[in-house]
């Protein structure tokens, strides 16, 4: 574990380990101006998600179900009543207003990421306040991780095919101008979401 009294390092620092489960990484970042210390904690989670069997008929965009619920466990969404179900068309904000005295705007996303080209790709989520995020009922994004810090994200190598993808998070002012998700290429180009999310 890195301190104060530690040899300084040049950024960026390769690391040439094998991950079969999970790296850990910290740094202890000083400024000599007004004394600032930050020490950061980053967790490297080595994961496999593999595609489904082609599926017919879908159509662009995520489904989605909305609940009005006190309950903060999203486990428990599927046994409550939902307040309305529907399609999110990109672009569209994923807000539904702001939550009533305790109240959570919970929203349970569910479709498909299409791959046309196998490579690598980078799933980043904008939300200052982080959404769970499933691929092949794998958590690629953690809202348990991360929050309020800065967006996440999930470098993943993904064969041609459809990813069964479901989400869930709490929709409300703080994240109403931000983007729930978004895919760029190995190249850096940012994908348009119309091309590579499905809903049955």
């Amino acid at each position: 574990m890195p301190d104060s009294t530690a040899a300084a390092t040049v950024f960026p620092v390769n690391i040439n380990e094998t991950v079969t489960d999970s790296l850990k990484i910290s740094a202890y970042t000083t400024w000599t101006y007004g004394r600032q210390h930050i020490l950061q904690r980053e967790t490297v989670r080595y994961v496999v998600v593999n595609p489904v069997e082609t599926i017919a008929n879908l159509q662009p965009g995520l489904s989605f179900t909305l609940y009005k619920t006190k309950e903060a466990n999203y486990k428990k969404l599927d046994t409550l009543p939902f307040v309305t179900t529907g399609v999110f068309n990109f672009p569209q904000p994923f807000v539904f207003g702001p939550p009533v005295e305790a109240v959570y705007n919970w929203v349970k996303v569910n479709g498909f990421v299409k791959i046309d080209t196998e490579g690598d790709y980078l799933l980043t989520t904008g939300f200052e306040d982080s959404p769970l995020v499933f691929l092949d009922n794998v958590p690629v994004i953690n809202r348990d991780k991360n929050c309020y810090v800065e967006p996440q994200k999930a470098l993943l190598h993904l064969k041609k095919g459809y990813y069964a993808l479901k989400g869930y998070y709490t929709a409300d002012d703080v994240n109403s101008s931000q983007k729930l998700l978004q895919l760029k290429a190995a190249d850096g180009r940012v994908l348009d979401p119309v091309t590579y999310l499905y809903h049955l």
